[in-house]
């Protein structure tokens, strides 16, 4: 099970195109040799991945993961655990990982969110007593931050009204945003220093204000037309950052295209998610929505979901669904069903179900209700159930 944990788990939550000091083999792998918490956890993630789509081996990855946690509980009862340990910075995510990968909804995972970012706070707050590297300036920071960042993002949306409450605060990411700009390594593309958010990181900050913005208006009824105007200036202002035409075609080059490819998926789902906000009678047929969808296959096409070297469809569900649940045609709900199973086979994760799941409501393929399209994003009912 650590076996499956290291050549398929791993690579699945990697993205290609990172600085190798920041991938999970180099941050969090190392912590397994003097911790048995770590050992149990990785584990689990490997059982997972054995038990996808049997339910012994699954049911034995759970029989790890609670163990973990017991005894991550037990710790911090006992005071064993001051909340600074590099171990657990890096462990955290994985753990929320864990969750999402097995189905969890983002109402039932936030502890392990929450607790991230009190040790983020922590972290932040014993530098600025103690000096030393600013927060993010070391690699598990970096990772752990970013994945903090992307997993809090990602679950707005999702989150169930009651879970809203207790959510973490608005704006989160652009106060931590200042602690992701400084380049670690030197590289000739900067953003590999950015090993889950990319060159994507401050588009996914306008992601975070979106959904908060479409969270707000569904909750009231009541739609900031400026605001939400001024989001799509942003959102279509926002450009990829440049790379060098001397990696075109080498392997490295490859990984850094298909991650250029799937911000623009991320850009495409975004836009649709927005305008719905901004026009909620917006038929799936405007043009405006149909322009998103067309262009959000047309960049999903290009892009190699999975491999030995790391996983760019780990990151995409959440557009995936914006793009599924606006299409219309027959073709394109084929497609996405094809991106579905696809997804399943290189990052082992519910969430690649719950993509399809998710978009069947909106074509009327789940009950006796007629297609929702993109209506059901209104649906706590159905949304409350999922992390994408």
């Amino acid at each position: 099970m650590y076996h499956s944990f290291i050549h398929r788990f791993v690579p699945s939550i990697t993205l290609p195109y990172a600085h190798s000091a920041l991938k999970a083999y180099s941050v969090a792998v190392p912590h397994v040799t003097n911790n048995s918490m770590v050992l149990d956890l990785f584990v689990a993630c490997g059982a997972l991945v054995m038990g996808f789509g049997n339910a012994a081996t699954r049911d034995e990855s759970l029989k790890y993961y609670r163990c973990c946690v017991m005894n991550l509980k037990t710790q911090i009862n006992n005071q064993k655990i001051n909340g600074t340990e590099s171990w657990l910075l890096s462990a955290l995510p994985i753990l929320l990982i864990f969750e999402k990968h097995r189905g969890t909804s983002v109402t039932k995972s936030m502890k392990h969110l929450h607790g991230l970012y009190l040790m983020i706070k922590e972290r932040e707050k014993q530098k600025m007593l103690t000096g030393g590297p600013k927060l993010g300036m070391v690699p598990d920071e970096r990772s752990s931050l970013e994945s903090f960042l992307y997993h809090y993002a990602t679950g707005i949306l999702f989150v169930s009204d009651e879970g809203l409450k207790k959510y973490l605060p608005r704006g989160v990411f652009r106060h931590l945003l200042k602690s992701l700009i400084t380049p670690i390594y030197r590289s000739e593309i900067v953003w590999v220093n950015n090993p889950v958010l990319g060159g994507s990181i401050f588009l996914f900050e306008i992601v975070e204000r979106i959904s908060w913005f479409f969270r707000q208006h569904s909750s009231t009824g009541i739609c900031d037309a400026d605001e939400g105007n001024g989001l799509l200036k942003e959102l279509d202002d926002w450009r990829f950052p440049g790379m060098p035409d001397t990696l075109a075609g080498l392997s490295e080059g490859r990984s850094l295209k298909a991650h250029h490819d799937a911000a623009m998926v991320w850009k495409n789902g975004a836009r649709i998610l927005l305008l719905k906000a901004l026009h909620p009678d917006i038929s799936e047929n405007d043009i405006r929505i149909r322009t998103c969808v067309d262009d959000g296959r047309n960049w999903l096409e290009k892009i190699p979901l999975g491999g030995d070297t790391g996983c760019t469809g780990c990151t995409i569900f959440w557009p995936i669904a914006m793009i599924g649940c606006a299409s219309t045609r027959q073709e394109d709900r084929e497609f996405i069903r094809n991106m579905s199973t696809g997804l399943a086979e290189v990052v082992f994760s519910v969430s690649s179900y719950q993509l399809l799941d998710l978009c069947m409501h909106a074509w009327g393929e789940k009950t006796e209700f007629p297609e929702r399209g993109l209506d059901v994003l209104y649906n706590r009912n159905i949304m409350d159930n999922y992390y994408l």
